[in-house]
């Protein structure tokens, strides 16, 4: 008897475990944000890329109003071709801006070389969405 209690418990946690709603998270990046941030309202990132670091399937990168300039950018290497991305994408996650006239990305990279591709966004096999901003 003490194993069907038993089993019908662990059964009884597992369903309620798997009935909890999983809350997305919102994560924050700003011009005047830090990458060492937790990437809140009140302590936003400074570059997409560690926010998208951060990120899992169903989050929300929010990219604050801005002439975001300079903003770091990594290099990749996508089908043959070496670049400097803001961020590839490669989770299912939503990055807002405030309005393609309030919210304008800028890549740098300080090798100065001259790229293919330089400052975009790549979403790599990605269901990503990219709104309300400008490149």
């Amino acid at each position: 008897m003490k194993k069907v209690v038993k089993g019908a418990f662990s059964l009884g946690t597992l369903l309620a475990a798997m009935a909890m709603e999983v809350q997305a998270e919102t994560y924050y990046v700003s011009n005047t944000g830090d990458d060492g941030a937790a990437g809140t309202q009140g302590a936003p990132l400074k570059s997409l890329s560690v926010a998208l670091g951060k990120a899992v399937d169903g989050d929300t990168i929010h990219i604050c109003a801005g002439d975001h300039t300079g903003m770091t950018t990594t290099t990749e290497t996508i089908g043959g071709v070496s670049g400097y991305y803001l961020g590839v994408v490669s989770k299912a996650v939503t990055i807002e801006g405030e309005g393609e006239a309030n919210t304008i990305l800028h890549g740098s990279n300080t090798s100065g070389e001259q790229k293919y591709r330089k400052g975009g966004i790549y979403v790599n096999n990605a269901a990503a969405t990219v709104k309300n901003l400008a490149f």
